[in-house]
């Protein structure tokens, strides 16, 4: 990866940047309605979803000799996001664990790319520095799942507006080249 490399790209960085930021701002500022939001918006995408495969399983079901494998990712998603709906608690739980090893494994191919490259590219130690903070959420994540859901939100907002702050400046960076 070089330097020209990463200039083409450095605007798809500063969206994900601004994303994340927005993100973080949302969680911090809305604690409760961001879970909630999040259980229900996944519920709803497996609910819908589910039978959207189920329909397009029996309406493909003359034309493609595989049409049972959507019949089963249907049956799949309406079972899932009924589950969620019914025991959203271990949802957040599995969301906890999703986003802990997420981050775990963000920080370790951040750290290894910041340290890997041969060539001199921009804003090495702002990924490098984003991969070790991913890294230490992510553990925490992980290790303590017992803290209370408000402070996991929060923590969750402050890392998607560390992560997202550092993206924006890498894609200054980059820009500026």
């Amino acid at each position: 990866m070089n330097k020209n490399v990463l200039s083409k790209y450095w605007g798809a960085i500063l969206f994900r940047g601004i994303l994340a930021i927005l993100f973080g701002l949302v969680a911090l500022f809305w604690t409760g309605i961001t879970i909630e939001v999040l259980v229900i918006l996944f519920a709803l995408y497996a609910l819908i979803g589910g039978v959207v495969s189920i329909i397009g399983s029996f309406m493909a079901m003359k034309d493609h000799s595989n049409w049972w494998m959507y019949l089963l990712q249907g049956i799949a998603g309406v079972v899932i996001g009924i589950m969620v709906f019914t025991w959203p608690a271990i949802t957040v739980l599995i969301l906890l664990y999703f986003v802990a090893i997420w981050a775990i494994i963000s920080g370790i191919i951040e750290i290894i790319v910041s340290f890997s490259e041969k060539e001199e590219v921009i804003g090495k130690w702002v990924l490098g520095t984003t991969g070790i903070i991913s890294l230490i959420i992510g553990f925490t994540l992980f290790f303590f799942p017992v803290v209370s859901i408000e402070l996991l939100i929060w923590i969750i907002g402050v890392y998607a507006l560390i992560f997202g702050v550092s993206l924006s400046i890498l894609s200054f960076q980059i820009k500026k080249g």
